[in-house]
């Protein structure tokens, strides 16, 4: 069975500035909670830490994916698989400008998963064996663990720092412990920075673009992405919808939509196989909403959906033609609530 790494970022969600416009206000009803609708021209944005209060979050990933291989006989793999981290993050030290170091400390990790049928749990209460530490090793190397991230007032990261625990465990639980040289462990440390915790706290901490933003104004934010033989240029444009007053409380309503345009070979040969590969169908969106009074993130949803497809044709050892053709679709959610 495939295993999946649900520290993959969505997309970079970046807040800018935008255009003013007039005072206005509305009453709206959302269930039992009545919230009131506020137009202002600009409104400042910021994160608010406050050193020495903890900040509880649940974070959901839900990853569908569906995979097919048809060539003499056709294979099909459904998998679905839904993830739950608790965690708290503690404002550890404030400095000049409100750079604050935060420590996120994953409290807990439950897991539920089902491929083509067949069940699959795990929880970070239970006590595995060996192999079963194996299997999960990506989920038994994060839990229980604290980790440091450095941020500005506007949510980017700074630096990040205290991952040699989690490199340890990892390393530990596959048998490798004490296998890298001092360079080869600094070298694999930053790789499980970059590839890891930096897509998993971006999650946590959206990065705002400006410090003031206005109602209906939208912003964009373009970053480069690989994709098989394709270089994928993402755009994601947001845009402020809306601010309300929800129990005394002035929250920020953000949109968000991918939009990517690519470049790159369709066709490429390898070792006598040549590969056929489908344009890359990909789109995003999501929202967010941000506590202005508090300067914290509410709650996040993003959701992206990739499809590809790709045609392998090459000959047998009596020179037979050979065809294989492998789509793929997986739609990958994630959710942010502040508990």
């Amino acid at each position: 069975m495939k295993k999946y790494l649900l520290f993959g970022v969505l997309v970079l969600f970046v807040i800018g500035c935008g255009n003013d416009k007039t005072n206005e206000k509305t009453d709206v009803t959302k269930g039992n909670e009545k919230a009131e609708e506020i137009v202002e021209s600009v409104r400042p944005i910021v994160y608010k830490f406050e050193k020495g209060k903890a900040l509880n979050y649940k974070m959901t990933t839900i990853l569908s994916n569906t995979q097919s291989i048809q060539a003499d006989t056709l294979i099909k793999t459904e998998m679905i698989q839904n993830a739950v981290y608790l965690l708290e993050l503690m404002p550890i030290d404030i400095g000049k400008d409100n750079v604050t170091i935060l420590e996120v400390f994953v409290k807990s990790i439950k897991v539920d998963a089902n491929i083509n049928g067949e069940s699959m749990k795990y929880n970070s209460a239970l006590i595995l064996s060996d192999r079963e530490r194996k299997f999960f090793v990506d989920y038994e190397s994060m839990k229980k663990k604290k980790f440091r991230i450095t941020v500005n007032k506007s949510g980017k990261i700074l630096n990040i720092s205290n991952t040699k625990s989690i490199a340890d465990e990892m390393l530990a639980i596959q048998d490798k412990a004490g296998s890298f040289t001092k360079e080869q462990m600094e070298q694999f440390i930053q790789e499980l920075n970059s590839a890891v915790i930096r897509p998993f706290s971006e999650q946590l901490i959206r990065e705002l673009g400006k410090e003031e933003m206005g109602i209906n104004s939208s912003w964009e934010k373009k970053y480069n992405s690989m994709l098989a033989g394709f270089s994928i240029e993402n755009s994601a444009l947001f845009t402020l919808t809306g601010i309300e007053n929800r129990n005394g409380k002035e929250i920020a309503n953000i949109s968000a939509q991918l939009s990517v345009t690519w470049k790159g070979q369709n066709q490429v040969s390898e070792q006598g196989v040549n590969y056929f590969f489908s344009d890359p169908d990909i789109s995003g969106s999501g929202s967010l909403q941000f506590n202005l009074d508090d300067g914290l993130l509410e709650k996040s949803q993003t959701t992206m959906r990739m499809g590809m497809e790709v045609t392998m044709r090459s000959s047998d050892a009596n020179q037979m033609p050979v065809t294989a053709v492998k789509k793929d679709m997986i739609v990958n959610s994630t959710i942010i609530e502040k508990l």
